[in-house]
C-alpha cells in the first residue's frame, strides 16, 4: 500500500477499530521508511492527535454544557428545567400558572431546586404535573 493511502486511512478514521487498523498500518510502513518519509508520517500523525483532542475536548465542554453542580449534587439539564422551559416543553401558556403549583405544593418541593449560584434560579423536575 502506498504511503498517501496509508496516511488518507488514519486521518479519515473515526471509531478506535479504524484508528488501531489505520496504526498499525502507519507502524508497519514507518519500520522501512526513510527519514523524509518517517518526517511526513509524524506530521500527519500529529496532526491526527490534535484533531483527536481538540475533538475531546468540544466534548467535554459540550457535556460540562448539559450538567450544573449546586449544594453538591450533580444536576442533568435534561432532567431537571427552568420555569420557563418548563412552559415550553409541556405547553403551558403562563410560567405563572408553574409558579403557583410550586407554591401551592402543586409540584412537590423534592421536584423543585433553587440554584444559589444562579442568582436562585428555579429548576423543576421534567415530569409533567
Amino acid at each position: 500500500m502506498k504511503l498517501n493511502a496509508i496516511l488518507s486511512q488514519l486521518l479519515l478514521a473515526r471509531t478506535a477499530e479504524e484508528i488501531a487498523a489505520a496504526s498499525l498500518l502507519v507502524n508497519a510502513y514507518k519500520a522501512n521508511a526513510g527519514a523524509a518519509e518517517k518526517e511526513a508520517i509524524n506530521a500527519v500523525v500529529d496532526a491526527k492527535a490534535t484533531a483527536m483532542a481538540k475533538e475531546a475536548r468540544m466534548l467535554i465542554d459540550r457535556t460540562k454544557a448539559s450538567f450544573v453542580s449546586t449544594e453538591g449534587k450533580i444536576l442533568n439539564l435534561d432532567e431537571w428545567l427552568t420555569v420557563k422551559v418548563y412552559c415550553q416543553r409541556f405547553g403551558i401558556s403562563s410560567t405563572n400558572v408553574v409558579s403557583n403549583w410550586i407554591k401551592r405544593g402543586v409540584i412537590p418541593q423534592e421536584n423543585v431546586i433553587r440554584v444559589a449560584e444562579l442568582n436562585n434560579l428555579k429548576l423543576i423536575r421534567a415530569v409533567k404535573y
